[in-house]
C-alpha cells in the first residue's frame, strides 16, 4: 500500500509538471473559480434537469400514442425540446472544458476529480442524441439507449452542494458493507426459495383434487381470474413459486414493501408448516438482516467523514483568519502601521490592555471567546513562557481557548497528568539508578588504576 501510494504520488507530480498546473492557466482558472460563473452553471443544472424530465415524459406519451395507431401532431414542441438540449449540452461542453483548461492538471488529479470526470461522462453519453438523423436501425437503437445517459446530469447538481458531497460521501463508505449485508440476505433467500419450491413440488406430485383439505377447498385465488378451490390454489402457486426467478421475486418482494398475503396464502394453504416456514423467514430477514444493517450503516458513520475534517480544517484557518483582520483593524485604527503591526508583540500587559477593548471582545465573542470570564489568559496562551506573543499566534490561542470545559474533558486532562507524573516519577528513579551505577563504576576504575600504579 505505501508503495503503491508514493508511486502514484510520483505519477501525479509528473503528470502535473507535464501538463501545468492552476497558476499557469490565467485567465481560465480565475473563471473557473468565480462565483458567477459557478451560480451561473448550478441554475443551468436545475434548469436542464426540468427540461430532461418533461422532454422524457412528451416522448413517452408520443411513443404510446403512435403504438396504439393515434395521430402525433406536435412537432413544434418536439423541434423546441431538441434545440433547448442542443443549447444545454453547448454549455456543458464550454464548462467542461473552463473548468479544463483552468485547473489544467487538477482536473484530473485534483480534489474534484470524481465530479470533472462525471461531468466528462456525461458530455460524451450526450453526443449521440444528436448524431441520431442517419444511420442503420442497430445503431440508431443504440444511440437512443445512451439517451438514459442524460439523466445523470441531475447528479452534476452534488458540485453545488457540500450537503449533498458530504451525502455522497457517506454513502460511498457504506456500499462495502451494504454489500455484504445484501449477499447475506441473497444466501437467506435462496435457502428459503429452494426449500418452498421443493415443498410445492412434493404438494403437487401427491395432488389429488378429489381429496381436499378444507384450506384448499375454500381457497380463493388472487390473479383476478375469479376461480376457486384447488383450480385458484394450482393458479398461484404457478404464478408465484413457478420457477427459480418467480419464487426469489416473490420472496424478495415480500421484504421490500410488497403485497405479500397472496403468496403466503398460497403456500400456508399447503400445510401449517409452510405458513410456520413463511413467518421464519419474514422475521430472519426484516428483523434480523435488515436491523443489522442499520446498525452496521449507523457505525460506520459515527466516524467522521474524511470531507468533514477537511471542512473543519478551512473553516478553522477562514476563523483565524477574520480574528488576524481584526486584530490588523483594531491595531490599525490605534495609529500603528502595517510594518508596525506585522512585526509587533504582545506581552501581558499590552495584551490584557487589547483585549479589554470593547470592540475587541464583542468581536471575540462572536467566535465564541469569552476573555473576560477566564483567569489570566495571557498565562493560558504563552505557553512557552517567553513573555510575548505575535499576532498570529495570539489568534490562533484564542480560538484554542474557545468553548466551555466539560467534566468529561477534565477527566481526561487529569488522567494524562496523572500519567505523565508517574512516567516522570519513574524516569528520575531510573537516571537516579544509572547516576548511583556510573559513580560506582568510575570508583572501581579509579581504585584499579591506584592498584596498577
Amino acid at each position: 500500500r505505501f508503495a503503491f501510494a508514493a508511486r502514484r504520488k510520483r505519477c501525479t507530480k509528473a503528470f502535473r509538471d507535464f501538463v501545468g498546473s492552476t497558476e499557469t492557466s490565467y485567465p481560465f482558472n480565475f473563471v473557473s473559480e468565480s462565483l458567477a460563473f459557478n451560480f451561473f452553471g448550478m441554475f443551468m443544472t436545475i434548469l436542464n434537469s426540468i427540461v430532461i424530465a418533461i422532454d422524457t415524459d412528451f416522448a413517452t406519451a408520443r411513443a404510446i400514442r403512435r403504438a396504439m395507431g393515434e395521430p402525433t401532431t406536435d412537432e413544434a414542441f418536439a423541434q423546441a425540446l431538441h434545440t433547448l438540449q442542443l443549447v444545454f449540452f453547448v454549455w456543458l461542453a464550454v464548462e467542461v472544458f473552463v473548468h479544463m483548461l483552468g485547473k489544467r492538471a487538477d482536473f484530473f488529479v485534483g480534489e474534484t476529480r470524481y465530479m470533472n470526470m462525471l461531468d466528462l461522462l456525461i458530455l460524451i453519453t450526450s453526443m449521440p442524441q444528436f448524431l441520431m438523423g442517419s444511420g442503420n436501425v442497430s445503431f440508431l437503437r443504440f444511440m437512443r439507449l445512451l439517451r438514459g445517459g442524460r439523466a445523470l446530469q441531475a447528479a452534476r447538481f452534488v458540485r453545488y452542494s457540500y450537503s449533498l458531497q458530504k451525502m455522497v460521501s457517506a454513502f460511498s463508505r457504506t456500499v462495502l458493507a451494504v454489500f455484504w449485508v445484501v449477499c447475506l440476505m441473497s444466501i437467506i433467500v435462496y435457502i428459503f426459495g429452494l426449500a418452498m419450491m421443493e415443498g410445492v413440488q412434493s404438494y403437487l406430485l401427491s395432488y389429488d383434487s378429489a381429496n381436499m383439505s378444507q384450506p384448499v377447498s375454500t381457497y380463493v385465488e388472487s390473479t383476478g381470474l375469479g376461480l376457486g378451490g384447488a383450480e385458484g390454489l394450482l393458479l398461484d402457486l404457478k404464478h408465484f413459486y413457478g420457477g427459480v426467478g418467480r419464487t426469489f421475486f416473490t420472496l424478495v418482494s415480500a421484504i421490500s414493501g410488497g403485497d405479500w398475503t397472496s403468496s403466503a396464502s398460497a403456500l400456508s394453504a399447503m400445510g401449517a408448516e409452510w405458513r410456520l416456514a413463511w413467518i421464519v423467514y419474514l422475521v430472519i430477514v426484516v428483523f434480523g438482516v435488515f436491523n443489522m444493517m442499520t446498525g452496521l450503516v449507523v457505525d460506520i458513520l459515527r466516524h467522521p467523514v474524511p470531507a468533514d475534517r477537511k471542512f473543519a480544517t478551512v473553516q478553522k484557518e477562514s476563523e483565524e483568519m477574520a480574528i488576524i483582520g481584526m486584530f490588523h483593524n483594531e491595531l490599525s485604527h490605534s495609529g500603528k502601521t502595517l510594518e508596525h503591526i506585522a512585526s509587533m508583540k504582545f506581552n501581558r500587559k499590552s495584551f490584557e490592555k487589547f483585549v479589554a477593548l470593547d470592540r475587541v471582545n464583542r468581536e471575540l465573542q462572536a467566535f465564541g471567546i469569552e476573555m473576560k470570564a477566564m483567569d489570566d489568559p495571557f498565562g493560558l496562551m504563552d505557553v512557552a513562557g517567553t513573555g510575548h506573543l505575535d499576532v498570529k499566534t495570539a489568534a490562533q490561542r484564542c480560538l484554542q481557548l474557545r468553548g466551555k470545559a466539560t467534566s468529561h474533558s477534565l477527566s481526561v486532562m487529569a488522567r494524562d497528568i496523572r500519567a505523565i507524573h508517574q512516567e516522570l516519577n519513574t524516569l528520575r528513579t531510573t537516571l537516579r539508578k544509572q547516576m548511583d551505577r556510573m559513580v560506582e563504576q568510575t570508583e572501581a576504575l579509579a581504585e584499579t588504576g591506584f592498584a596498577e600504579v
